[in-house]
């Protein structure tokens, strides 16, 4: 398995540039049982054993998918080695012959060193006579969706999470002492929120009755009377109408409804007050892309379009232009220059590292050594150097001999150059024995060995630093485009992938929609120290988090200690947390006699 870089200067500017880029790895496996592929041995494709029916198998199987993580496992030598890669490349030709192959590439870069042992020639012959090397797949974790989580939550610090007094307690709250106070924004001196844009939306409001109608967060007697007038002067119904005006008032909100409540439309409400009030940017979360492509078009539905949609899944054609991808934005070319300069220099230098690693060295050359000699054993080298001129200058050759360094190994030498020197000299490497040449030879080509592996994994080290560096520079221009809206529509998986963007645009309001679908670690993946408001829209009585681990979820008696299929929604709801909810039990969508049924859940 001959390590491999991918990267070439045709491919950089390609879409699939950034996951190929970097060394890689071809690994070989004999084609599984088709039996074993179905889990079946008596169905007809079992049966069948040819390219046909293996390449419709692995077409539709979830075995070792793009981007899907794998280790190699290797116990040779008294030692129990593991790397992790991903998927790089899934070739259904090269998966459907009877010795199939993937193409995988290491996470980190100090698993090449342990690549490069496994194929010394000590290993490969070990591993002949043992054949203990394994692929283990794990078809149920795309680890390119939970990577951006994870690290996401590593880069936490605890101290600048926000909102942690509601979230996560240092004691169980009492009932009694739950106070739930106003976002910090709306501590501002005569801070207001406006709700005509909500009133004036009803044919009602414009017969006898004034159309402005204003919200103080911080006086309980201005909600209740935004409460009445928004039931009596609008659409909205009362649990609709409590919902809108407590949650704008609240630092943590929660609301809950049936299918087809409004729970949308009043999160497109509140989201309209909030841009009114001039607080900005709005971050939108979504756990699928489809309900925040739903929920972004319910904003171009009341007259929003400051917005911008983060993530290329996006399936609504209006939203198109709305694309972070297709905005305009200023990209300094003089800066990225210079890193795509560096960024060849690190791909040729990866390079040729690779070219030394992969050669067989059972029998070096002169060419392959002499650099290395060059750096790290100059008097030796100048030795070689000068009897190569004498002897191989002009294109002249010795019978016999390749090189200058054949020449040497092989002691043709003895009956000339040794007779000559009265002592030995400890860097003259003509008056050594032939012994000694051996040992010494073999000593040079495991130092250049060693020194190419270090040299290999600084250059990709380098490599991928500098690909972090023009990131950065690209990700600056994105900030300057988001901070210049006053929406930002996101899916929970995009928002640790773009934390840093995400926290370099502060957004101080953070509406998550489906938030009974959405892991508690991702929704805290989310919240960044200047986020003031949290409003949290779903119904975890519809569906939970899905989790491919069983034995980690609520239902399962092993995991209930776990919980992960618990969400921060379904936590924050529960009796015992002490926060307010909000309800939404009328439905507007299906008829009454089905609705009915759905009322006994709440």
């Amino acid at each position: 398995m001959p390590l491999r870089h991918t990267f070439s200067r045709g491919e950089r500017d390609s879409e699939k540039s950034v996951e190929h880029q970097g060394i890689c790895f071809t690994v070989q496996f004999p084609q599984p049982p088709v039996g074993e592929m179905t889990g079946n041995a008596y169905t007809r494709l079992a049966t069948m054993n040819n390219i046909e029916t293996r390449r419709e198998l692995w077409s539709n199987t979830a075995r070792l998918p793009y981007n899907g993580m794998v280790a190699l496992v290797v116990y040779a030598e008294s030692k129990l080695d593991v790397v992790f890669c991903k998927i790089v490349v899934r070739d259904l030709d090269r998966l459907v012959g009877d010795i199939a192959e993937v193409t995988l590439q290491p996470y980190e870069p100090c698993d090449f060193a342990t690549l490069y042992r496994w194929q010394s020639p000590k290993f490969l012959q070990h591993h002949q006579i043992f054949p203990v090397m394994f692929l283990v797949g794990f078809n149920k974790i795309l680890y390119v969706v939970h990577e951006p989580i994870l690290r996401a939550l590593q880069a936490i610090r605890p101290e600048t999470l926000p909102l942690l007094e509601y979230l996560a307690p240092d004691t169980p709250p009492e009932l009694s002492d739950i106070s739930m106070e106003p976002p910090r924004y709306c501590l501002a001196r005569k801070f207001t929120f406006n709700l005509n844009s909500v009133v004036q939306s009803h044919p009602r409001a414009a017969v006898g009755a004034s159309q402005q109608l204003s919200l103080e967060p911080l006086c309980e007697n201005s909600r209740a009377r935004c409460e009445n007038m928004l039931r009596e002067y609008s659409t909205l119904e009362r649990d609709q109408a409590k919902a809108l005006a407590r949650a704008l008032c609240s630092r943590v909100a929660c609301i809950q409804g049936l299918p087809g409540s409004g729970k949308s439309f009043i999160g497109s409400l509140l989201t309209r007050i909030v841009i009114e009030a001039s607080v900005s940017p709005v971050l939108i979360v979504c756990y699928t892309n489809h309900a925040l492509d739903q929920f972004l078009c319910h904003i171009l539905d009341v007259g929003i379009t400051s917005l911008v949609r983060i993530g290329g899944q996006c399936t609504e054609q209006r939203l198109e232009k709305y694309n972070l991808n297709n905005l305009l934005k200023f990209i300094p070319r003089h800066e990225l220059k210079p890193l795509y300069e560096m960024l060849d220099a690190n791909a040729y230098a990866i390079a040729d590292a690779l070219a030394m690693v992969n050669t067989d060295m059972r029998k070096p050359t002169w060419a392959s050594l002499k650099r290395f000699l060059a750096d790290n054993y100059r008097d030796e080298y100048d030795r070689f150097e000068g009897q190569s001129f004498a002897l191989f200058r002009k294109g002249w050759q010795v019978a016999g001999c390749a090189d200058i360094l054949d020449y040497w190994i092989q002691g043709l030498d003895s009956s000339s150059h040794q007779s000559r020197v009265s002592r030995p000299q400890r860097s003259n490497v003509w008056v050594w024995n032939i012994s000694k040449r051996h040992a010494s030879l073999a000593k040079w080509v495991k130092a250049m060995k060693s020194n190419m592996v270090d040299k290999l994994t600084r250059a990709q080290k380098s490599y991928s630093e500098t690909l972090k560096k023009i990131e950065a520079v690209k990700e600056e221009a994105d900030v300057d485009v988001l901070k210049r809206v006053k929406i930002i529509g996101i899916a929970t998986t995009g928002v640790a992938k773009y934390q840093q963007k995400i926290v370099a645009v502060a957004p101080p309001v953070v509406i998550c929609e489906e938030a009974g679908e959405v892991l508690e670690t991702q929704i805290m993946a989310c919240l960044t120290p200047a986020c003031q408001h949290l409003v949290l829209i779903g119904d975890h009585k519809q569906l939970r988090p899905q989790i491919t681990e069983y034995n980690l979820s609520v239902e399962s008696v092993e995991g209930k200690r776990y919980a992960l299929d618990v969400s921060l929604f379904e936590r924050l709801v529960a009796p015992t947390s002490g926060l307010p909810l909000w309800k939404l039990t009328e439905q507007h969508r299906m008829r009454p006699q089905i609705s009915q049924l759905l009322r006994t859940l709440f």
